[in-house]
């Protein structure tokens, strides 16, 4: 299982405000599983949107005031992670998977 955010990179700067982050996963309709997003490992996760229902092979997240903006001049901590409750593929049981990069606001 493999998640990750392709946009930005880990490292960047990024402006304040309003962030979408796209990404890739191997989550596909045949596994019981979800992408779902932090930040700054603050909980509980929010789920990506998928490609389509229950494809997570490509999916966004936009950052907003709703949930939280991207802060100027701050440290930034965006983790995704893939949870598997069971499904088609008896591998994906209970597996979680994670990618996390840094970014600074400006």
């Amino acid at each position: 299982m493999d998640v990750a955010i392709t946009s930005p990179t880990d490292g960047s700067t990024v402006p304040f405000g309003e962030l979408t982050i796209p990404g890739t996963s191997t989550v596909t309709p045949n596994t019981d599983c979800q992408v779902s997003e932090d930040w700054n490992d603050i909980h509980p996760y929010h789920v990506v949107t998928p490609k389509s229902p229950g494809d997570y092979s490509t999916w966004t997240f936009t950052y907003t005031s709703v949930y939280h903006l991207m802060t100027s001049g701050d440290t930034n901590d965006l983790t995704v992670k893939i949870s598997c409750n069971g499904g088609v593929d008896s591998s994906d049981t209970g597996a979680t998977t994670y990618d996390t990069i840094k970014v600074i606001g400006q």
